[in-house]
């Protein structure tokens, strides 16, 4: 079964896409209460409220992470603080992808991650054990009439470096069993 775990929820967008691909979503992280009650309403699923208290390991096995840490310490429309800003997350939502483990990720973010932080989130994705390439993507691109940049990270578990992921828990009790 394709599972599906979303960070930074909203109202759900990644969960509709996730849904159309074939994925169950099976949790929500999002601190707004607003959007927390109509995720719990829409989707009958937990929503995490605080993503500094989500235990990414409870999540061990899952196919797709997505999530949009909040863009204003990141937003060219801002002051750009990055990491001084308090509402930078980015620690958080890398710490929720170690923990978890999924076997992919997709998260977005504005064209000033490309200034404040891109260069970190990528190494520490790659640091944990995957392979990630981030694009510049306009709404435009999927018939959207906004004038919209957004900056797609796209990460999938490398399992051909056996140091990390659930395969290589596997071998490692498959190791123990025959051993």
């Amino acid at each position: 079964m394709l599972q599906h775990l979303d960070l930074f929820s909203g109202l759900g967008g990644f969960a509709l896409a996730a849904r159309e691909a074939g994925f169950e979503t099976i949790g929500f992280c999002e601190n707004d209460e607003r959007c927390r009650k109509f995720l719990q309403r829409t989707w009958g699923l937990p929503v995490e409220p605080d993503i500094r208290a989500l235990d990414g390991r409870r999540y061990r096995g899952i196919t797709l992470l997505t999530g949009g840490p909040p863009c204003q310490p990141a937003s060219r429309a801002g002051n750009q603080r990055g990491a001084e800003d308090d509402r930078w997350l980015w620690g958080e939502a890398l710490r929720v992808l170690d923990e978890a483990k999924p076997d992919c990720v997709l998260f977005e973010n504005p064209p000033g991650i490309l200034d404040v932080g891109i260069d970190g989130i990528l190494s520490e994705m790659e640091r944990i054990g995957y392979q990630v390439q981030a694009f510049d993507i306009p709404a435009c691109a999927v018939d959207s009439a906004q004038l919209r940049q957004r900056i797609w990270i796209v990460g999938f578990m490398d399992y051909s470096n056996q140091r990390h992921g659930r395969k290589d828990e596997s071998l490692r009790a498959g190791r123990k069993a025959a051993g």
